[in-house]
């Protein structure tokens, strides 16, 4: 039996469900949550919301003390979820015990194969389904192990509903400044529990609560929020973006990414994740081998950006080296033909104007055009300077990402130092100062 998007009100006790698929992320119904999940990525808030779904749909076998079930998680995005440390606070802690376990299934001895992987799921799910006393007398003892969550964990998420649901009932009432300082009293109050998105989307819903009353005050919070996140609405008046700033030194920037993982399988799975739509082809769609890009460059540890999406105009992507190079890439990631046409090779050229005009000319930058191909039509003329990053150089660059993932895998990530993941991003061409002349080559 399958539940398309179905993970709470549905009950499968006995011997209705003995085991449970789950696949995939649970995603979003209404337009006001799509956008959410847009503007809030990464928001422990949201994140909240996620687990408690998951964690409905993880329990719809097990209803009492005498049901039982194997569950098998499938989709990177959803074990990614799962196995990040700031979202594990969010499951109950017998789940998460339990999560923990399965993600840990084969660390001690991996199997070589997929073949010995398989036999040894079978002969674990057939100890499960079996009622294998062994398996019991573990399960039960794994269990009683667990330790309770602490509530200051997440009590926040509690205080902070109660907060916003104040607001809206000021705003209902038309007390429209009593509804804005209680918000801001609430962003100032909670200012270390939320991370910047929230705080930019809280901002933004400030704005909207004193508009009614005070539009130029409303324009000056819409001001204060798009400062914080490029993902909200941009203000209605004077508005001029920041400037990109360089990140930090990239191996360090690398060590406190990978530190958001409890083992080495999970950083690997993350990485596997970044590359799902990162892919040539007319069948994904350009928003999400845009949204890849956009990743990729901050998991390599650069300022990372996506100007058309969040402003309207530019390149569909902005890279900020660690020597303060900035990249100009434009994405074609759907086209089928290996010739560069002439209105992608204008494209290319409108991004630099707009970064000569936004940034200045003595700026430094790298154009770059993500394209298939490698050489343009004839009545194409790109700049001397711009770069393409053809097929060929595409499964390269997957491959060096995937390889130097492989080699962070091999140990826990606390115990990586910033010279060593240096050392290894110098091995696969990773580098500020080499990826580019590695993973592209001149457009001509």
């Amino acid at each position: 039996m399958v539940f398309v998007n179905r993970y709470d009100g549905v009950d499968l006790a006995g011997k209705m469900c003995t085991v449970l698929v789950m696949d995939g992320l649970p995603t979003a119904h209404s337009l006001r949550d799509k956008y959410q999940q847009i503007v809030r990525e990464g928001s422990p808030i949201l994140s909240g919301q996620v687990a408690q779904t998951i964690e409905q749909g993880l329990g719809r076998a097990v209803r009492s003390g005498s049901d039982y079930c194997s569950v098998f998680i499938l989709d990177n995005s959803l074990i990614n979820f799962i196995a990040k440390n700031s979202n594990k606070l969010f499951f109950a802690p017998e789940t998460r015990q339990q999560i923990d376990f399965g993600l840990t299934l084969f660390e001690d001895e991996k199997p070589k194969n997929a073949e010995e992987a398989i036999k040894e799921i079978v002969g674990a799910v057939d100890g499960v389904l079996a009622r294998d006393q062994d398996w019991r007398d573990f399960h039960k003892e794994m269990i009683l192990q667990v330790e309770p969550n602490s509530k200051e964990d997440i009590s926040f998420l509690l205080e902070l509903a109660v907060f916003e649901q104040k607001s809206m009932n000021l705003y209902r009432r038309e007390r429209y400044t009593e509804s804005l300082d209680n918000m801001l009293d609430y962003i100032q109050t909670y200012r270390e529990q939320l991370n910047e998105i929230d705080e930019a989307w809280y901002t933004q819903v400030a704005a909207s609560l004193i508009f009614p009353f005070d539009p130029v005050r409303s324009n000056d919070l819409q001001i204060l929020a798009k400062d914080k996140s490029l993902k909200v609405l941009k203000p209605r008046h004077s508005y001029l973006t920041k400037n990109t700033k360089v990140k930090g030194r990239q191996a360090g920037v690398i060590k406190h990414w990978i530190s958001n993982y409890g083992n080495g399988t999970d950083v690997l799975i993350a990485i596997e994740e970044l590359l799902t739509n990162f892919v040539y082809s007319p069948h994904v769609e350009s928003k999400l081998f845009e949204e890849s890009v956009y990743k990729i460059g901050q998991f390599l540890g650069f300022y990372s950006q996506r100007p058309e999406e969040e402003e309207g105009d530019g390149p569909d992507n902005l890279w900020r080296l660690e020597d303060g190079t900035n990249v100009i890439i434009e994405a074609k990631s759907q086209r089928t033909g290996m010739e560069i046409s002439r209105s992608d090779i204008e494209q290319l050229l409108h991004s630099i104007q707009w970064h000569n005009d936004k940034y200045g000319v003595h700026q430094r930058y790298i154009p770059i055009l993500l394209h298939k191909g490698n050489i343009s039509m004839e009545n194409a003329h790109p700049s001397d300077d711009s770069r393409v990053m053809p097929l060929e150089k595409l499964e390269e660059f997957k491959s060096g990402i995937l390889k130097f993932g492989e080699v962070l895998s091999s140990k826990l990530p606390t115990e990586w130092t910033e010279g060593e993941i240096h050392q290894q991003l110098a091995r696969f061409k990773l580098t500020y100062s080499t990826i580019i002349e590695k993973y592209t080559e001149a457009l001509r």
